[in-house]
């Protein structure tokens, strides 16, 4: 890497940062009068969430781009899947969902100063090192999907940092599928990583953040939660290396 473009780099990623605090103050206050009065506020908080996702990403250079877009149907629910790559993960799954949505996240980010606040607020944290964490998360999920709220969970559990293109997955976003017959929806992320690597905050640069929606896994087409997870594995495996 050139000098110059090292430098460009750390400078662009301090503007990035400023920026987005600069935008999680401005959205702080109307997401914590929207948690506070409203009694299933996920939809309004969504849209929120998606307002400063897309505020940022003109911000700073970041061009969202979908390809072959589903049109979900209105009213039902779903477990949204996706890899995991990047800490740009969250702000473009965010724009891939425009129906009212959880996501079950890292609770270590509940530490980060002002996001950290609304991400409270916003999705629903689990420490994976925790049994005890991560089977409240699954009760709290099922909850929200028995009232129609869909979720969005990243089936590798953290980042892969492995040179494959998938880890292999957690069963619990299957089995409460298998058990709700809500069908699976999975989100391939493709080049989150090349605008921000996860080992390097400073590898920060603009360009394009791409998804691909995937054909929905049907519950009621397979026998159990396994066969499940192992054909939406193999499902998006192919995606990425197609």
């Amino acid at each position: 890497m050139s000098i110059f473009n090292k430098y460009f780099r750390i400078c662009f990623t301090v503007y990035a940062i400023v920026i987005f605090l600069f935008l999680m103050l401005i959205v702080l206050l109307p997401v914590l009068i929207i948690a506070l009065l409203i009694k299933h506020p996920e939809n309004a908080i969504h849209k929120a969430m998606r307002c400063w996702a897309k505020s940022w990403f003109f911000f700073i250079g970041i061009q969202f781009k979908a390809l072959n877009k589903q049109n979900y149907q209105e009213g039902q629910t779903y477990i949204f899947i996706a890899n995991h790559i990047s800490y740009l993960d969250i702000p473009t799954i965010i724009l891939s969902v425009d129906t009212p949505v959880k996501i079950l996240g890292k609770a270590e980010l509940t530490k980060v100063p002002v996001f950290g606040w609304i991400y409270k607020i916003a999705v629903i944290p689990v420490d994976r090192t925790d049994a005890k964490s991560k089977g409240h998360s699954m009760e709290v999920l099922k909850k929200k999907l028995e009232k129609g709220v869909s979720v969005i969970v990243f089936p590798e559990g953290g980042f892969n940092e492995t040179n494959e293109p998938l880890k292999m997955f957690y069963s619990g976003a299957f089995k409460l599928s298998k058990e709700l017959k809500i069908p699976i929806a999975p989100i391939l992320i493709l080049n989150t990583k090349e605008r921000l690597h996860y080992s390097n905050l400073f590898s920060f640069n603009p360009g394009i953040s791409t998804i691909k929606y995937l054909p929905l896994i049907i519950p009621e087409n397979y026998h159990s939660a396994e066969e499940m997870k192992e054909d939406s594995f193999n499902i998006m495996l192919r995606g990425l290396v197609d």
